[in-house]
C-alpha cells in the first residue's frame, strides 16, 4: 500500500512538471509571434505611407526645353568700298532708310579718269613706237621709216619734256602748299594764344569785379553811417553828397569791370572761332598736299617712262639701217615683240580699270542705316566698310542649349517666347537653325558645353528690339492622347538601364511591370507599352515593395496577420477600417470585411 501510494505521488509531480512545462512552452511560442507580428505590422505602416496609387490617365503631353535668349538681327550688312577712290558726297545718314539700289556714296573719279585716259593715250603712241620698231627691224629703212623714227624720237622727247615740266610744276605747288600749311599752323598757334590771353583777361576781369563790388558794399556801409550822422545833424548835406558819389562811383566801376568780363568773352569766342577756322585750313591744305604728292609720284612714272621711250626710239633710229642678220640681232627682234606684248597687256589693263570706275556705291538691301563710316573727302579702299545697313523687320533669337537637351531639338519644333519687359504678350517662332558645333560658357557651378541655336518669330514681333531678352519654352516633342503616370513612379533598373512600375491587380496584389517610357513633362510622363489607361499605380514605390506582395502587407487593409496560429495583434476576429484615399483622388477599398467603400 505504501508503494502504491509513493508511485501515486510520483506520478502527480511528473504530472505537474509536464503541466508546467507545457505552460512555459506555450507562452514562450505566443511571445514570439507577438513579436513577429509587431515587427511586420511595424514594416507594413511603412510601406503604406508611400503607397499612395493612382489610375493612368490618358491626356495631351508636351516635352518642353526652357532657356533664355537674345533678340538680334538676321540680315545685316556691312557695304565695303569696290575701288580705291575719293569720297565726294555722302547721300544716307544713321537713321535714314533705303531701298536696294539706292544710290549711298558718291565717288570724285574725274582725276582718276583724266589720268587713266592719259595713260592709255601713251600706251597706244608707245605701242605703236614700238610696231614701227618691230617692223624697222625686218625692213630696210628707207627715208620715210628713218622720218618716222625721228618722229618718234622727238614725240618720246616731247613726252619727257611735258613730264619733266610737270614734275617741276607740281613741286612748285607742293612748296606752296607745304607754306600755306604752315601759316595755318601759325594761325592755328595765335589763335590759341589770343585764347590763352582772353582766358588771363576774363580771370582779371573777374578779380576786378569782386574787388568792385567790395568797394560797393564798403561805401554803402559808410554811406549808412554818414546818413546817422547826417540824422543828427553831425555832418552837412554837401559832406553827405559826397559819400552818396562815391557808392555811384563804386557802382559804376563794378558795370564797368563787367563790361570788360564780357568783352573779354567776346574775345575769347572769336579767338576760338578763329583757332577752329585755322584747324580747318589746316586739314584742307593738308588734303591737298596729299593730292599733290600723288600727281608728283605719278609724274615721276610717267617721266621714267618717257625716258625709256625715248632711249628706245633714240635706238631704233640709230639701227634703222640694220637688219636682222646676226643672232643678236633675232634675239632683239624677239624682245622687241615681248616688248610690244607687255604694252598691250598695259593697254588691256588700262581699259579695263577706266571701264570699272565706279560712281558711286548703291545699298545692296533694303533697310535702314545704323552705321556711317565714310565722309566727304575722305580716302577709301577695298578694306574700308562705307555703312552699315540692317533689316530691323527680321529679328531672330538666339540661345545656348546644354549639350543634354540639344538631342531633343529639331528644326521646325514650335517655340513660345516671353519677354519680362513686355508683358502679358507671347511671341510665338520655330527653330529654324542648329549650329554643327558647341562651344564652352561660364556657367554657376563652372563651365557647361552648349550649342547655339536660332529661332525666327512666326509674324512680325511688335515692340521688339535687338538685344531684348526672351524666355523660351521649345516644344521638342508632344502627345495628344498620351497614356501617363506621374515621373515618381517610374523605378530604373541599374543593370538594364530600363524602366518599370508597380502596377496594383484586381486581387490587390503588386506586379512589377516593365514599361517602355515616351516623353516627360514637369510632372507626368508618357507610357508607351506595359501600362494602360485606368491601370492603377504606385506612386512613389519604395525599396522595399516586391513584385506579387499583396497591398494588405503594406496595410491595405490593416490585417497584418502572423502564420500557424490565428492570432490577430488587433485580437479576436475585429479588422480596422481598411479603407485609404490614395494619390489621385482615387479611393481603393481594401478587401472584403474591411468596412471602406470604393
Amino acid at each position: 500500500m505504501r508503494q502504491s501510494g509513493k508511485l501515486k505521488k510520483v506520478f502527480r509531480v511528473v504530472l505537474i512538471l509536464i503541466i508546467i512545462a507545457a505552460i512555459g512552452a506555450g507562452g514562450f511560442f505566443s511571445f514570439q509571434a507577438f513579436r513577429q507580428n509587431q515587427t511586420r505590422t511595424a514594416m507594413a505602416a511603412s510601406m503604406a505611407s508611400a503607397a499612395s496609387i493612382q489610375p493612368a490617365a490618358v491626356q495631351d503631353i508636351s516635352e518642353i526645353v526652357s532657356a533664355s535668349g537674345v533678340v538680334k538681327l538676321r540680315k545685316e550688312e556691312s557695304v565695303y568700298a569696290v575701288t580705291s577712290e575719293r569720297v565726294s558726297e555722302v547721300m544716307v545718314e544713321v537713321g535714314d532708310k533705303v531701298e536696294e539700289g539706292q544710290v549711298i556714296v558718291l565717288y570724285d573719279i574725274e582725276e582718276k579718269r583724266k589720268q587713266l585716259e592719259k595713260q592709255i593715250q601713251q600706251t597706244e603712241l608707245n605701242l605703236n613706237n614700238q610696231n614701227l620698231t618691230l617692223q624697222s627691224m625686218t625692213i630696210p629703212a628707207g627715208e620715210s621709216t628713218v622720218k618716222q623714227l625721228q618722229t618718234s624720237v622727238d614725240s618720246a622727247d616731247k613726252s619727257l619734256f611735258d613730264a619733266q615740266s610737270s614734275i617741276e610744276a607740281t613741286e612748285l605747288k607742293i612748296g606752296d602748299q607745304q607754306e600755306a600749311i604752315a601759316r595755318a599752323q601759325e594761325t592755328y598757334g595765335n589763335s590759341q594764344d589770343n585764347i590763352d590771353k582772353a582766358d588771363r583777361n576774363i580771370a582779371k576781369a573777374m578779380e576786378n569785379i569782386e574787388k568792385a563790388q567790395r568797394k560797393v558794399t564798403e561805401a554803402e556801409e559808410e554811406l549808412a553811417k554818414q546818413k546817422q550822422l547826417l540824422d543828427i545833424d553831425g555832418i552837412s548835406e554837401d559832406e553827405y553828397k559826397k559819400f552818396e558819389d562815391a557808392v555811384e562811383t563804386a557802382r559804376d566801376n563794378v558795370q564797368q569791370a563787367e563790361d570788360a568780363l564780357e568783352t573779354a568773352q567776346d574775345a575769347k569766342k572769336q579767338a576760338e572761332d578763329a583757332k577752329k577756322q585755322a584747324g580747318y585750313s589746316v586739314d584742307s591744305a593738308e588734303n591737298t598736299l596729299r593730292d599733290l604728292q600723288n600727281t608728283l609720284e605719278s609724274n615721276k612714272r610717267n617721266a621714267a617712262s618717257a625716258q625709256t621711250n625715248l632711249a628706245n626710239a633714240q635706238s631704233n633710229l640709230a639701227d634703222a639701217s640694220v637688219v636682222l642678220k646676226e643672232e643678236s640681232d633675232r634675239i632683239n627682234y624677239e624682245k622687241q615683240r615681248n616688248q610690244i606684248a607687255l604694252l598691250e597687256l598695259d593697254l588691256a589693263d588700262y581699259k579695263e580699270q577706266l571701264e570699272d570706275l565706279t560712281e558711286n556705291a548703291v545699298s545692296p538691301m533694303t533697310g535702314a542705316i545704323t552705321a556711317v563710316n565714310a565722309a566727304k573727302g575722305k580716302s577709301v579702299d577695298t578694306s574700308t566698310i562705307l555703312v552699315t545697313i540692317a533689316d530691323f523687320e527680321e529679328l531672330i533669337v538666339t540661345a545656348n542649349i546644354s549639350e543634354y537637351d540639344i538631342p531633343k531639338l529639331e528644326l521646325g519644333q514650335p517655340v513660345v517666347m516671353t519677354s519680362d519687359g513686355i508683358e502679358n504678350v507671347l511671341y510665338t517662332g520655330s527653330v529654324t537653325k542648329i549650329s554643327d558645333s558647341a562651344q564652352t560658357q561660364n556657367a554657376t557651378s563652372g563651365s557647361e558645353t552648349v550649342v547655339p541655336v536660332e529661332i525666327s518669330f512666326d509674324r512680325l514681333a511688335a515692340g521688339m528690339k535687338p538685344g531684348f531678352n526672351l524666355e523660351l519654352e521649345i516644344t521638342v516633342a508632344h502627345s495628344p492622347q498620351a497614356v501617363t503616370v506621374p515621373i515618381t513612379a517610374l523605378q530604373k533598373d541599374a543593370e538594364s538601364g530600363g524602366y518599370s512600375v508597380f502596377v496594383v491587380g484586381e486581387d490587390r496584389t503588386l506586379k512589377k511591370t516593365s514599361i517602355t517610357k515616351g516623353i516627360t513633362s514637369d510632372m507626368v510622363v508618357e507610357i508607351t507599352s506595359g501600362v494602360n489607361e485606368g491601370d492603377m499605380v504606385i506612386v512613389s514605390p519604395t525599396e522595399t515593395m516586391r513584385d506579387g506582395a499583396s497591398m494588405d502587407e503594406l496595410g491595405g487593409n490593416g490585417a497584418a496577420r502572423a502564420d500557424g496560429g490565428g492570432f490577430s495583434m488587433f485580437g479576436g476576429n475585429s479588422r480596422p477600417n481598411a479603407g485609404m484615399n490614395m494619390g489621385g483622388g482615387v479611393r481603393v477599398n481594401a478587401g472584403p470585411g474591411a468596412g471602406g467603400r470604393q
